[in-house]
């Protein structure tokens, strides 16, 4: 009998355990090779037209699915590299590399990027281009103007101004400053910071301190014309006479409104 019961539980082990060793958990799956997607290139800044050498940065940005080496080189128009770089990926994504370069002669420049593994791809050609001027012949480039009140300028005395500089919609210089017993101030902006190109003037008044203003309360009504438009090029490098006019009234009953 307890023969029979052991050559029983012999069997029964010996169903049970193929089962088992089926159920038991697969292995986790890798994800798939690695594949360079898309790959571009930009160039900052696009053009340059001033003092040499200037440096212009590429940067590349390259996409890939599933998980890998990516083997890849830059392109450049002026000293091509074979110098093969690696990165790695560990999911589907983008990265962005760069690299600055420097020119010291007139000419356009281009740089690209080649993927060498795991499959080919060449990317766009990002240009640039470079416009030398020397120092010594670079023109003075320059701005200038007044800001008056008009006839009735006199009882703006002490008053202040601010006048912008702008370019592309941004302040790149300004001047505070204080208007004179006739209600007039003279501006000018110059140096490094101006180069060739479009720029606007814009007039805003500064807040006053009623401790230190005298004389009726005038309140700032914008300026004649509201802007001004101003072009310089290495040609016409200076731009004077570039005036406004206050615009203002007289307010006897109301609070300090400058």
């Amino acid at each position: 009998m307890k023969t029979k019961r052991i050559s029983m539980l012999i069997l029964l082990v010996a169903l049970v355990t193929p089962a088992l060793l089926s159920a038991s958990p697969q292995p986790i799956q890798k994800s798939g090779k690695v594949l360079v997607t898309q790959v571009s290139v930009t160039v900052t800044p696009e053009t340059h037209s001033g003092s040499c050498p200037k440096k212009f940065t590429y940067t590349a940005r390259i996409s890939a699915s599933g998980s890998g080496e990516v083997r890849y080189r830059w392109l450049l128009s002026d000293n091509p590299l074979n110098l093969i770089n690696k990165m790695y990926f560990k999911r589907s994504s983008s990265k962005i590399i760069s690299i600055t370069r420097e020119y010291n002669s007139n000419g356009s420049y281009w740089a690209s990027i080649e993927v060498i593994s795991p499959n080919r791809m060449t990317s766009n050609r990002a240009a640039c281009r470079l416009t030398c001027i020397p120092v010594a012949a670079r023109p003075s480039f320059k701005i200038s103007g007044n800001v008056n009140g008009g006839a009735e300028g006199r009882l703006l005395n002490g008053r202040k101004v601010k006048i912008f500089l702008k370019r592309s919609g941004r302040t790149i210089m300004s001047r505070e400053l204080t208007l004179d017993s006739a209600g007039r101030c003279h501006y000018e902006f110059g140096g490094h910071f101006l180069l060739a190109g479009d720029y606007t003037l814009d007039v805003e008044k500064v807040a006053s301190d009623p401790r230190t203003i005298s004389g009726p309360n005038v309140c700032f009504r914008g300026t004649t014309p509201p802007s001004r438009r101003v072009t310089l090029s290495n040609s016409s490098p200076t731009a004077g006479n570039q005036d406004f006019t206050i615009n203002f009234v007289i307010a006897w009953d109301s609070p300090l409104c400058w």
